[in-house]
């Protein structure tokens, strides 16, 4: 539907699709002067909330402009319509709640919006925040700020911005975050970080971090390890040079301390980000998440990841799923037959809760068996698509365009390729589709609760 779509349009029109008919329905509900803070009662979320993610900014509008004092409306999980809009991507909607007076400093389930626009590495929703004056050092509980934010994610243009829109470089000791996200752009970002005054000692302990030359050196990166020599202080005892500090993390008798505080690291990170998700504070616990990448296996990270996806796509819907591993596996077996993404994501999700779950690692053997049996055939179909598409190119050029059987149809799409794992943050919204995460989801799991994980 056109972003210039109007009711009048609307009713006027001769054939309307799902979505006209959606807009009409908020429309008429926002015209019939419903209740604002009325909650739709299947998934706990306002008119607003159903008409965020549907729209790109046409009908929207007009729906705003009725029900205007609702615009910082949390739903029941406290997830505001402007934060709803950013993760999502919806710039249109976006925009017209700044300019409609939206509050850029509520903050939510996954921080402020700030916090959001820079985890995403969004640099549209961060320019339009910036363009109302937002504090670029709100902290939210966790103390998690949006720089902390650009280091954990390796987002270099993000860091850029908010350092120059003023950032306090000492609130959330970055430099150890940038090194702990052990991305290819820490390097940049460490070299950012100093020319802006950042203290090269500083540790987050409530994160558990080590002094960051020494984090450093553990993941040889070297060139950071050279750029930190100067500006951090010796440890005495320590032969204060690249090949004397490599050596020093090399010890057996580092490595015996090193192997123990890493252990209780990852005991307290991981009970952190549980407890965050199951009191609804999924910035923490992706935080919580992302600084953990280093310190256990590949596959262990990629399943807690999943699990932090499960539970902010399910937000979109007004929805929290129960933390429990049989659960969510319950959830898992009503994706199968609708979206093999989906029962994936939820099978990693229940292993990242209980790694002995037998019954979670099985049906996930066999889910990815499919998934590469999915895309094997995908990948045939278009190659074979490319290929008539070469014998009908020929053909054509060979005949003249008048005449041509071929004109017009070869060039339409024969089938709409679909995403089927989750890889990155950035995807989110690839979860928010017209087959969204269905009421049976969570009925199945409530159905058969089991102890959590």
């Amino acid at each position: 539907m056109s972003s210039k779509s109007s009711p009048r349009e609307l009713t006027g029109k001769k054939k309307r699709t799902k979505h006209d008919h959606e807009a009409l329905r908020f429309i008429e509900l926002a015209e019939n002067g419903t209740d604002r803070a009325t909650i739709d009662a299947s998934e706990g979320r306002t008119i607003l909330h159903i008409a965020v993610p549907r729209n790109s900014g046409g009908y929207f509008g007009h729906v705003l402009a009725k029900l205007e004092p609702s615009i910082d409306m949390k739903d029941n999980l406290g997830l505001t319509l402007l934060q709803l809009s950013i993760l999502l991507g919806k710039y249109a909607a976006m925009q017209k709640l700044i300019d409609f007076g939206a509050d850029i400093h509520i903050h939510s389930l996954y921080g402020g919006p700030i916090h959001a626009a820079v985890a995403l590495d969004d640099e549209i929703a961060l320019e339009a925040l910036m363009r109302k004056s937002v504090n670029v050092d709100d902290i939210i509980d966790g103390g998690i700020t949006p720089l902390a934010c650009a280091a954990y994610n390796g987002s270099v243009t993000s860091m850029k911005t908010l350092l120059q829109a003023g950032a306090n470089v000492q609130i959330s000791k970055p430099i150890g975050k940038a090194i702990v996200a052990n991305l290819t752009s820490s390097e940049s970002m460490v070299q950012i970080l100093l020319d802006s005054g950042a203290n090269a000692d500083a540790i987050d302990e409530v994160m558990f971090e080590d002094p960051p030359i020494i984090a450093a050196a553990k993941r040889k990166q070297m060139n950071v390890v050279q750029l930190l020599l100067s500006s951090s202080t010796p440890i005495e005892g320590v032969d204060w040079s690249l090949n004397g500090i490599i050596a020093y993390t090399e010890s057996v008798t580092f490595k015996a301390e090193d192997d123990v505080h890493t252990a209780a690291r990852v005991t307290a990170l991981r009970e952190r980000m549980f407890n965050a998700l199951e009191n609804i504070n999924y910035l923490l616990a992706d935080i919580c998440c992302k600084a953990l990448r280093n310190d256990v296996s590949t596959t262990e990270w990629d399943r807690l990841r999943n699990l932090n996806l499960l539970y902010l796509s399910h937000s979109f819907h007004g929805q929290k799923p129960v933390l429990s591993s049989d659960a969510i596996v319950n959830m898992a077996l009503v994706y199968q037959k609708q979206d093999k993404g989906k029962e994936v994501m939820c099978l990693k999700a229940a292993l990242a809760l209980n790694p002995q779950n037998e019954r979670a690692e099985s049906l996930l053997r066999t889910a990815l068996t499919d998934l590469q049996e999915d895309t094997n055939t995908e990948a045939k179909m278009k190659d074979d698509q490319a290929g008539k598409q070469q014998k009908t190119a020929t053909h054509s050029a060979a005949v003249p365009p008048a005449t041509s059987p071929h004109r017009g149809c070869c060039s339409r799409a024969r089938r709409r390729s679909r995403s089927l794992l989750i890889s990155t943050a950035d995807e989110l919204l690839n979860l928010l589709d017209d087959n969204p995460f269905p009421a049976a989801a969570n009925a199945a799991a409530a159905a058969d609760p089991a102890t959590p994980a």
